[in-house]
């Protein structure tokens, strides 16, 4: 028994002695009358000197910690759905569910797009075009463009509202095409997209246009010769008024065996 007695006394005692220390410790911090200096102290200045200093030091303390707080009180978004291209009708399934899931649950959409420079031109237009036919807002989805790359890929993430973040900032379109060899047109959509079409329109051609000063455009037309000319007189005027000179676009009439009746191209430079 005293032995065990004694071992426990043995035990007790570092924390006994840590104890001490913990309260002698607090004393002295405190500063209270039983631990004046062994000199006058100097008199108290407010604003000023090392009692300021302490201040802004723990005023700094106590902002980090919120700001601390505030990050990491959001709630971090969660990957819902990965793609690759995508034929016309999964992509009008994989959109709606989505904007199904974000207005059940009142968050936000994130679409982070990577490929070529086109490629993630394209499949955002056609995106924002199954939620145009659905009637849903276009805003919904917050577009992210990610790192170039040969082949498409499409991320759904879904976050609270309000959530910021530098990986999910919202990327502002460049439309400028340096890598485009071959020309492309714009708006084959309307005949093989029907449910995510690409809603061609010319403010949306004008700023490849503009983007790219050395691309030249033709514009092919299926319609009578009057109302061709109309046409061209409409299209010219207006891409005048859209900053783009309408000398670099030449327009032609054919006859097409497809339903849409114009075709809107971009025509690269020769390579040399």
């Amino acid at each position: 028994m005293a032995k065990a007695e004694g071992a426990r006394r043995t035990l007790k005692r570092p924390f006994i002695i840590l104890t001490n220390l913990y309260h002698a410790v607090n004393d002295v911090a405190k500063l209270g009358p039983r631990n004046r200096p062994l000199k006058p102290r100097r008199e108290w200045r407010y604003n000023c000197g090392v009692e300021a200093m302490k201040t802004k030091h723990g005023l700094t303390f106590v902002l980090t910690l919120m700001l601390t707080a505030v990050v990491f009180a959001q709630e971090l978004p969660v990957l819902v759905d990965r793609f690759g291209r995508q034929t016309n009708d999964a992509l009008m399934t994989r959109t709606d569910r989505f904007s199904d899931m974000l207005g059940t649950t009142d968050s936000a959409g994130f679409v982070i797009v990577k490929g070529s420079p086109l490629m993630k031109l394209l499949i955002q237009r056609k995106i924002e075009g199954c939620l145009r036919w659905r009637a849903r807002p276009v805003d919904q989805f917050t577009f992210v463009f990610g790192e170039n790359a040969d082949q498409l890929e499409v991320e759904f993430w879904q976050s609270s509202k309000g959530f910021r973040s530098p990986q999910f900032s919202k990327t502002e379109p460049n439309y400028k095409l340096a890598d485009l060899k071959k020309p492309i047109e714009l708006n084959s959509a309307f005949s093989t997209n029907e449910y995510c079409p690409l809603n061609f329109d010319l403010e949306w051609y004008s700023q490849f246009m503009k983007a790219n000063p050395a691309f030249v455009g033709k514009v092919v037309i299926d319609a009578s010769r009057s109302d061709f000319l109309s046409r061209v007189v409409r299209h010219r005027k207006k891409l005048a008024e859209l900053g783009v000179d309408p000398s670099r676009v030449r327009f032609l009439r054919h006859h097409f065996v497809h339903e849409r009746d114009e075709q809107w191209w971009l025509i690269p430079p020769k390579s040399k």
